[in-house]
């Protein structure tokens, strides 16, 4: 039997120490219905309501001042019903020895495609 390497990847949205990213989504509507929020690549906070329309996606997005907004709009979600987006655990189990080691040209070329394939399954894209 093969001995594996296991990694593991670990979600960023909705972490236990209240910090941003947060991510919810409407139980009511099957999930079509999301909200995430978090900084934006110029640092700002962004939040972002995004219904699924099966064809398109429309997006409604505006910044907040500070946390204190963002915490203000997650609590109204969650007395409203809304759930943490939960993303899907991803586990890479690596042939090999027990040890961790650098990762070869091929194992990089198939994690790239695994990521490339969760990327396109993202609703928030």
């Amino acid at each position: 039997m093969a001995d594996y390497s296991e990694v593991k990847a670990e979600s960023i949205l909705n972490r236990e120490d209240d910090s941003l990213p947060y991510a919810y989504f409407n139980p009511e509507t099957e999930g079509k219905l999301t909200w995430i929020c978090g900084y934006d690549a110029q640092g700002q906070i962004t939040s972002v309501f995004c219904m699924d329309l099966g064809t398109e996606k429309d997006k409604k997005s505006h910044y907040l001042e500070n946390i204190d907004q963002a915490k203000e709009i997650r609590k109204t979600l969650v007395d409203n019903g809304w759930q943490k987006l939960r993303p899907p655990e991803i586990n890479f189990n690596i042939p090999g020895e027990k040890n961790p080691r650098p990762l070869n040209r091929k194992e990089k070329r198939y994690l790239s495609k695994k990521v490339k394939q969760m990327n396109k399954q993202n609703p928030f894209n």
